[in-house]
């Protein structure tokens, strides 16, 4: 069935490994007799997406970004909001939807991640990992956006009949963190509109994420250390070597001059 959805072979493995495992649990504890998971064949599944669908290019990454922090703040919403946050930061969806205002600290120009959003119980939980509890720098044109955004934010939910408990940086006029499904879908309307990148070739929002530790790693972005984009990211180095170090087409061609000029000299 979740091969006939079009879920990707990567998701239903990972399905298939949680299910599998209660299944163990349920054969050791007499339940039932076998475990039925082994029998399932998931090689009908389509693949997920290659490298070159996992981010967006550099000069793509800086129309966005551009385009966001330029736009009036009359103008943005809560989702554009997070998206410009997560252009900035590399957070995860999850994380950055679930930001509080004490997590700004606009002293040292940073950011505190301390939780995230869960979706399946509409609650904050703890991280991903022990690696994602982390502080990260801010540009300082980002800390003005979030400033100008609380005024225009709070005007919002007061004009709504909403008020903000609990103190979330991003708050929809329904009184709601924005959902995670709905950031994705303008993450691909803004591809398609600044980028022109057609649709059915738009990426996600965690492409952003992928995109933002490529041009970390970059020389165009300082040619930043595994270990500090690791830090920034919340991940382990031999996460981000094996996840992150792709090189995007600018960084690829840019690589391939370096190589010609280094024989021409010979």
């Amino acid at each position: 069935q979740l091969i006939a959805d079009n879920y990707t072979k990567n998701t239903i493995k990972k399905i298939k490994v949680h299910v599998g495992k209660y299944c163990r649990s349920l054969v050791t504890e007499g339940v039932i007799k076998r475990n039925p998971m082994q029998e399932i064949d998931i090689r009908g599944a389509r693949l997920g997406k290659d490298a070159n669908q996992k981010f967006i290019s550099i000069s793509q990454y800086k129309q966005l970004l551009q385009a966001l922090k330029q736009r009036p703040i009359s103008q943005m919403t809560p989702y554009t909001m997070v998206i410009l946050v997560i252009l900035c930061t590399g957070m995860r969806v999850s994380e950055a939807i679930d930001l509080r205002q004490d997590d700004l600290d606009e002293i040292k120009l940073t950011l505190r991640v301390d939780s995230s959003y869960s979706r399946t119980v509409h609650d904050s939980k703890a991280p991903k990992t022990k690696n994602s509890y982390r502080t990260i720098p801010i540009p300082k044109f980002l800390l003005q956006r979030l400033r100008e955004w609380r005024f225009e934010q709070n005007r919002l939910l007061m004009l709504n009949g909403h008020r903000n408990h609990e103190q979330h940086l991003f708050i929809t006029k329904f009184g709601n963190v924005p959902d995670a499904s709905s950031v994705n879908y303008y993450v691909q309307k803004l591809e398609h509109t600044i980028c022109q990148i057609p649709v059915g070739q738009t990426t996600s929002t965690h492409s952003l994420r992928h995109t933002y530790a490529s041009y970390l790693l970059s020389r165009e972005g300082g040619n930043q250390s595994l270990q500090c984009v690791a830090n920034v990211l919340g991940d382990t180095q031999a996460m981000v070597q094996e996840v992150y170090a792709h090189l995007m087409p600018e960084e690829k061609a840019s690589q391939a001059n370096v190589v010609r000029d280094a024989l021409e000299v010979i």
